[in-house]
């Protein structure tokens, strides 16, 4: 489900200078911030109600908040709720912020990242009161999330909708979701060549036997981290390797290095023997 919070100090809409000449937002996306930071300090709103207070469809909106995240005026994070599912939640900021834009995070809350650039405790302003959310209202928000995921990664609107058509159980979803986040550390590794084909075939195989596919799916992950750890000790055992190589040709050198130094050592104390200085 993704949740949008905004951060600001007042009830009035003052928007910053930087913002409303920031020549790397179009006007839809500095529209869209307006609009977020008219919303009260402690209000929270999904994508998918969002989506009804504006003429703006679903990729529009995407686009939009895109442009904010570059920018830092939204931050996106993705972590596990109390209940194991994922979660992503968007905070709004009146100023740009220089923090970890994209990050998966696995405790039950996500830390939150001040002005300042300092993770703050539980605050009004980016908590409002719980909402309990019907199974439909859910199963909408995360269909929502998985759009935005699949449209960063490429794929377009129909082979989008071909995908999750007659998918509406929320369970299905989240292991879509899940699913997502793996194929997103398989395309980061550079062992995806064709990102929309992989994602496209890799969903349409999904078996939605939730634990069979949750097993696969941690041991997806391990062969991942195993083959990065690989990686990563080979490279030590090369530069290891090449300093080896590099002090033993030094050590090689330094021998022939005396003897020209002990060359030019007598050849100077001959000259100077000769125009008669002093030994």
């Amino acid at each position: 489900m993704a949740i949008i919070k905004v951060h600001k100090k007042n009830r009035y809409v003052v928007v910053d200078n930087k913002l409303a000449r920031n020549s790397k937002l179009t006007l839809k996306s500095k529209g869209l911030m307006l609009y977020l930071l008219s919303l009260p300090a402690d209000k929270n709103i999904t994508v998918k109600e969002l989506e009804k207070h504006t003429i703006e469809g679903l990729d529009a909106l995407h686009n939009a908040v895109n442009e904010l995240i570059t920018e830092g005026y939204i931050n996106k994070l993705t972590y596990r709720n109390e209940k194991g599912l994922f979660q992503t939640e968007y905070t709004v900021y009146e100023y740009p912020q220089i923090i970890n834009r994209e990050g998966l995070s696995t405790p039950d809350k996500p830390n939150r990242i001040n002005q300042s650039g300092l993770s703050e405790p539980d605050n009004p302003v980016f908590r409002s009161k719980e909402r309990f959310l019907s199974k439909e209202e859910k199963s909408s928000s995360t269909l929502s999330d998985i759009t935005l995921e699949l449209k960063e990664i490429g794929l377009s609107g129909n082979e989008i909708n071909e995908l999750i058509k007659e998918i509406d159980d929320d369970d299905k979803l989240n292991i879509i979701f899940e699913k997502i986040e793996l194929i997103k550390i398989m395309i980061s590794t550079g062992t995806v060549k064709n990102p929309v084909a992989y994602s496209i075939k890799t969903i349409k195989n999904i078996n939605f036997n939730k634990p069979d596919i949750l097993k696969k799916v941690e041991a997806e992950k391990r062969t991942q981290r195993d083959k990065k750890r690989k990686a990563e000790k080979l490279a030590r055992i090369k530069e290891q390797k090449q300093y080896e190589q590099d002090l033993a040709m030094t050590e090689a050198e330094i021998p022939k290095m005396r003897k020209v130094i002990d060359e030019r050592l007598s050849k100077f104390k001959k000259l100077k023997k000769a125009v008669g200085g002093p030994k």
